[in-house]
């Protein structure tokens, strides 16, 4: 029965995630002059629900530590400083970067940590999010997206999305529900044409069908229909090969950013030959490796600003145009410094780990793999997640998710406290 509180609920996070966590507040409804800017309809939703919602307002703000928060934001504003102030002179660029980190930053600590009353509350609330944000996108791309040439277009589907709803799915991981997953993600990822999106895509999909197996109490019969659906994807793989391969090469945009860009992939696994593209990020790894010490110490934020990837702490800059989004680490290393990125793996990792080895469920412990395994690869290949509001979220909901400490007073498959 929907209640006045549940109907407040659905209607402020529908809003919440059309506006913030879709393309329709980033392409439309929140650009003006031709920017975006989240912050006046923040400003304005923080001060509606504190008008006339004061105990919603008042849990929003109690879910954080007042002290952690302003410490962070501190923290952004001394990078916006020293990367504006000394390195490129772009304030504007700087603050972009900056309000996108904070994010990333809010949404790992929130969902990093355990609700008291109800230890299950933000992951069905991170669940919630994801869906709706995921149909918002689905119809964003579907009705509003490009223009006449719009057979080119990369869907740009957050690709950390998935993972939030891959580590929801722990609860019940059904065949069915993996079977919807399993679609979902490869369809994102194939629409998307990014190498990276379908390395990801193997892993989850690997992972949720393993769980699958594992966390159903009659694993047999789950086994059995996977056996049945393969059979019937290897009787189809043709005619399915044959429609993903014209749908491909229908257009040339699609072609050199899918087939032709596996091709170097395979190419450069093979022959150590990096083709166009690759040959940049190769330079990447070559310049921070000769000025590793250059890197140490933050240098600011304003990736917009910076043409040639370099340092406040060195004269030296990389030979061809680069950007620090062409990477999560290249961001992370340029703006906020090696010292910093490091001691950040270090604790994502190690809270990791121990989760990892409290966790009594095999299938469990999969799918946490699964989702570090593919935020390392987006830490990797792509530096967005620190730049795009959207993707910055969660990619910080997924990594606070995986770093929380598990609840040993909750059975997560009868979803019951003991």
């Amino acid at each position: 029965m929907l209640t006045q509180d549940k109907i407040l609920y659905w209607f402020f996070l529908i809003v919440f995630c059309f506006l913030m966590l879709s393309p329709f507040g980033s392409n439309m409804v929140l650009v003006f002059g031709g920017n975006y800017y989240p912050e006046f309809f923040v400003v304005f939703l923080l001060v509606v629900i504190n008008i006339f919602f004061p105990s919603i307002y008042s849990y929003v703000i109690g879910c954080f530590n007042q002290y952690s928060v302003i410490a962070w934001a501190a923290w952004c504003i001394f990078l916006v400083v020293l990367g504006g102030a000394l390195l490129h002179g772009n304030y504007i660029a700087a603050y972009a970067d900056a309000r996108s980190f904070l994010v990333f930053i809010l949404a790992f600590v929130y969902f990093s940590r355990v609700s008291p009353s109800d230890p299950m509350s933000r992951d069905v609330l991170l669940f919630h999010v994801v869906c709706i944000s995921l149909v918002a996108h689905f119809i964003f791309f579907s009705f509003f997206a490009g223009s006449g040439d719009d057979d080119s277009i990369k869907l740009g589907y957050p690709f950390a999305m998935f993972f939030c709803l891959l580590y929801a799915m722990r609860n019940n991981v059904k065949l069915r529900y993996v079977l919807i997953f399993v679609v979902i993600v490869v369809y994102a990822a194939v629409t998307s044409f990014y190498r990276q999106n379908w390395i990801m895509a193997s892993i989850l999909v690997f992972a949720s069908v393993l769980s699958c197996l594992t966390l159903n109490k009659k694993p047999s019969l789950i086994f059995l229909k996977l056996l049945l659906l393969l059979g019937i994807i290897f009787i189809m793989m043709p005619i399915v090969q044959s429609i993903v391969f014209d749908y491909f090469s229908s257009s040339e945009s699609r072609y050199i950013h899918s087939i032709k860009k596996f091709e170097n992939l395979m190419d450069l696994l093979k022959y150590g030959e990096a083709g166009e593209g690759d040959d940049i990020r190769a330079a990447y790894i070559e310049f921070f490796i000769s000025n590793i010490y250059a890197f140490l110490l933050p240098s600011g934020f304003g990736h917009k600003a910076m043409y040639y990837l370099t340092s406040l702490w060195t004269d030296q800059k990389l030979p061809v145009a680069g950007a620090s989004v062409d990477g999560g680490y290249i961001f992370g290393f340029v703006h906020l410094g090696v010292i910093t990125v490091l001691l950040g793996m270090i604790y994502i990792i190690s809270c990791v780990i121990t989760r990892i080895s409290e966790e009594s469920m095999f299938g469990c412990k999969v799918i946490y793999l699964a989702i570090l395994l593919s935020c390392a690869v987006i830490f990797v290949t792509n530096g967005q997640v620190f730049t795009v509001i959207t993707a910055a979220f969660f990619y910080g909901a997924a990594l606070g998710s995986i770093v929380k400490k598990s609840n040993k007073n909750y059975n997560f498959v009868n979803k019951r406290r003991i």
